[in-house]
């Protein structure tokens, strides 16, 4: 069994995500068992230790989830 990890910048965007995509694909077409884990996108860890490292109000909170909602989206 393989296991495979992918993060930050190698899952930043769509194209880097279907780059990925193509490399389990390649994986898998030998007939080799593998897990596939994907962490945090680009960006993301650090902005989340960022964020539990300093206190923010209710307010400060919900823009901070609204800039990770965005991040994921965009």
């Amino acid at each position: 069994m393989q296991v495979l990890k992918f993060g930050g910048t190698s899952i930043a965007d769509a194209t880097s995500i279907l780059r990925v995509l193509k490399i389990i694909e390649d994986r898998t077409s030998n007939s080799c068992k593998i897990g596939v884990v994907l962490s945090a996108v680009s960006g993301v860890t650090n902005f989340l230790v960022e964020s539990t490292e300093n206190c923010y109000d209710s307010n400060e909170i919900k823009q901070r989830k609204k800039q990770l909602l965005t991040k994921h989206l965009d």
